[in-house]
């Protein structure tokens, strides 16, 4: 084989080294880009989680302070149904009477208002829970 002949082999051969070591880098190029499209993706689901804990915790608060106004609602009301009872059995004027009932419509305002309450956050709870 002449020379010349045998060194343009060698520069071919030494092309397509090239061009295969360059494919290698474009290949190993393509995998670190599909890792990170990998870790955007978990990025995007951990942030969607923490959306959804938060929106778990405001609903939590919510239902808590659903069970205070019904805790305060029936300490209340307990503590005037005794009252009532009390000022039933010891007053005699028809301005007591008058007085108490206008105590018992009051309370019976505040637990509408708290029933409505109520029934408003279950509808916004359940509303979201299966949106």
């Amino acid at each position: 084989m002449e020379p010349a002949m045998m060194m343009e082999h060698i520069l071919a051969l030494q092309s397509i080294m090239l061009h295969y070591t360059m494919l290698q880098s474009i290949m190993l190029h393509y995998t670190m880009l599909q890792s990170i499209m990998l870790h955007y993706t978990m990025l995007q689901s951990i942030m969607l989680h923490y959306t959804m804990l938060q929106s778990i915790m405001l609903h939590y608060t919510v239902l808590q302070s659903i069970m205070l106004h019904y805790t305060v609602t029936v300490h209340y009301v307990t503590l005037h149904c005794v009252t009532v009872h009390y000022v039933t059995l010891h007053c005699y004027s028809p301005l007591c009477y008058i007085t108490l009932l206008q105590s018992i419509m009051l309370h019976y305002t505040v637990l509408q208002s708290i029933m409505l309450h109520y029934t408003v956050t279950v509808h916004y709870v359940t509303l979201h829970y299966v949106t």
